[in-house]
């Protein structure tokens, strides 16, 4: 992996627990959005050069989900946020409402509405529920504690059951014939196992994996030292890895484009937010 260019926010000594949400690429460009602890949602759209633009939106807290739920996504040709509340009024929150809320980022975050159908597509995704069972394939992966999954037959044999570090922040995903997920919280690691068999391909320790993203048949992820590593899930290998300048946490945004990784991570030297653009 190498590192192609960063770029610094240099905007508050804020930890990225604020810029949690998933960076955008299209045509060579990137946009990131992030609430900036005190105005609202701000965005930053850097071109090839690195050269960026920001845009601000002040915003009513209630009306917003949390950073790490917000998507990013294009529809005829913008690039829009989805930022909208996904929780449901409680007593602490009263006056919490259920909205979906769509800026458009190359038309200076204006509010936009969508059709129903792309709208409830690209809602803010609610929290994986942990006592729900998923339907895998011709499995199904039972919720038996916090730490322990039992991959059950449609008849409800149990097949295998595993134990892993942390709670799971990602969805099953199915590949190869082997079902892999994150998990953060009380350690955390990324995890793949043989679907049928229950075999342990990986059990990468990395302090919390909310996020990964393929590269071909790679993941990409964050390792237990803040870097960045390029790893083979189904044969059990860490096949590159990358330390930055900063360190990635367990809430840095990531994706892929083609052979190309962009991340968010946070520069300690100049305390400051920063975006990397990696190639693979």
């Amino acid at each position: 992996m190498r590192l192609l260019y960063q770029y610094d926010f240099n905007l508050e000594k804020v930890w990225p627990v604020d810029y949690a949400s998933v960076p955008y690429m299209r045509d060579g460009s990137i946009y990131y959005a992030y609430n900036d602890g005190k105005n609202g949602i701000r965005t930053i759209k850097i071109e090839k050069g690195g050269q960026n633009s920001q845009m601000l939106h002040v915003k009513d807290a209630l009306d917003y989900a949390l950073p790490y739920r917000w998507r990013l996504f294009e529809f005829q040709n913008h690039v829009l946020l989805s930022c909208g509340n996904s929780d449901e009024p409680t007593e602490a929150f009263p006056d919490r409402r259920v909205c979906n809320i769509f800026l458009d980022l190359d038309d200076g975050m204006r509010k936009v509405s969508l059709p129903d159908e792309i709208a409830f597509r690209y809602q803010c995704r609610q929290p994986i529920c942990e006592e729900k069972d998923a339907a895998l394939s011709d499995v199904v992966m039972h919720y038996k504690s916090s730490r322990k999954y039992q991959c059950l037959s449609p008849d409800g044999e149990v097949l295998w059951e595993e134990k892993h570090q942390g709670y799971r922040y990602t969805p099953f995903e199915v590949k190869n014939g082997c079902v892999i997920f994150g998990t953060a919280g009380m350690g955390g690691g990324l995890y793949c196992y043989d679907l049928q068999s229950g075999i342990r391909k990986i059990a990468l320790r990395t302090l919390g994996t909310t996020r990964y993203v393929w590269v071909r048949d790679y993941i990409v992820c964050r390792g237990d030292k803040g870097q960045l590593v390029l790893v083979d899930p189904f044969a059990g290998k860490v096949m590159d890895e990358l330390q930055l300048d900063g360190m990635l946490t367990d809430e840095s945004g990531i994706i892929a484009s083609d052979n190309q990784i962009c991340v968010v991570g946070f520069h300690k030297k100049s305390q400051s937010p920063t975006v990397y653009l990696i190639e693979v």
